[in-house]
């Protein structure tokens, strides 16, 4: 594993840097996304259990914002909020099934909430790719087994 201060390499399990002393401990979670290592089932049920909960809190929000474009009649907003209402769905339900497409659909959905470009938008678009990122490595492992 490498350190995130120094980028000194150290064998894995190591809790400190053998160059600058930085802490490994929480480095390690870091690795574990970026060494490709498998999620275990009940992580992943915990993350769908997360992602379900997401994913309606997002539909709402949403259908307020369709709401008000229907009111002021600005048929972009509508027709947005549409399509990403749509893609939320197609997200939730085809990664619960495990299907490699529903974290494909996520990366498209964190990207369609990045080009709203406003800060919240931002934040949860980026939250929603790096959630798909591991959803697909996961059905992916699974897939292959």
């Amino acid at each position: 594993m490498y350190c995130s201060k120094c980028g000194q390499y150290n064998e894995n399990g190591s809790q400190f840097c053998r160059t600058c002393g930085n802490s490994l401990i929480n480095n390690s979670q870091t690795q574990n996304i970026v060494n490709n290592d498998v999620v275990s089932d009940e992580e992943f049920e915990k993350k769908l259990r997360g992602t379900k909960w997401f994913s309606i809190t997002l539909s709402v929000i949403n259908s307020i914002t369709l709401l008000a474009g229907i009111y002021l009649k600005n048929w972009y907003i509508v027709f947005l909020e549409l399509v990403i209402i749509t893609v939320l769905i197609l997200f939730y339900v085809l990664t619960k099934k495990r299907m490699i497409a529903g974290p494909i659909i996520g990366i498209v959905l964190g990207i369609l909430y990045i080009m709203s470009f406003n800060i919240i938008s931002i934040a949860l678009g980026i939250v929603v790719i790096l959630d798909s990122i591991v959803m697909y490595k996961y059905i992916s492992n699974k897939n292959k087994n």
